[in-house]
């Protein structure tokens, strides 16, 4: 579940341009949201977390935005070397 999650944001993260976070942040940020989404015991809870973070994860969904296969892919390695 946790991978399937972390490569939905890598791909939103990959359609990101406008603020230029770097690919490490957005991992950062879904690493965080992961948690966050984790600790939550209701669901009315995990909407909460969720609508708090949406907003966050905006710039990060651009990244890869009018990006080429070749760009995209690179930043994937880079994804990968993040930590």
């Amino acid at each position: 579940m946790k991978s399937i999650a972390l490569s939905a944001l890598v791909m939103s993260s990959l359609i990101l341009t406008s603020c230029k976070p770097s690919i490490c942040d957005c991992k950062k940020m879904l690493v965080e949201a992961e948690k966050e989404m984790t600790s939550a015991k209701t669901e009315a809870d995990r909407k909460k977390v969720k609508d708090k973070l949406q907003a966050k994860f905006k710039p990060c969904e651009e990244l890869g935005k009018n990006k080429s296969k070749e760009e995209q892919k690179k930043m994937l390695e880079e994804l990968e070397k993040c930590k």
